[in-house]
């Protein structure tokens, strides 16, 4: 997860620490048209989770 551009780690993060900040999940990097991304496509073919 990145917030305001920092890669942080979201289970160590409470939800009102990002009150207001621009938040990224790798769920959001999807291409204009739903195809996934080429990160979002290495997640998938080595089962990667987050």
């Amino acid at each position: 997860v990145h917030v305001n551009g920092d890669a942080v780690k979201a289970c160590t993060m409470f939800a009102a620490e990002a009150a207001g900040a621009e938040v990224s999940t790798i769920e959001g990097q999807a291409n204009a048209d739903g195809s996934l991304n080429p990160i979002q496509q290495a997640f998938q073919d080595h089962h990667g989770l987050q």
